[in-house]
């Protein structure tokens, strides 16, 4: 008997968690879903910057860190 309650409980909430990220998703605002793609979209432009100054520095780890010139 109270495994059946146990199992009622948790499978309502289940239910609820699923149903209210639907009802989220299908009543988004326009203007919330403008705000998500710009934020994606500058996420994404600060993950292209990062990985290109890592392409930088990685090719600055490679270069000499002297010469005999400075002897």
């Amino acid at each position: 008997m109270e495994l059946s309650i146990i199992i009622a409980i948790f499978t309502t909430a289940a239910v609820g968690f699923c149903g209210g990220i639907i009802f989220a998703h299908i009543f988004e605002l326009p203007q919330e879903r403008e705000d998500r793609k710009r934020r994606q979209a500058r996420d994404a432009r600060r993950q292209a910057r990062r990985v290109a100054a890592n392409r930088r520095m990685d090719k600055m780890r490679k270069m000499p860190t002297f010469t005999i010139d400075k002897f």
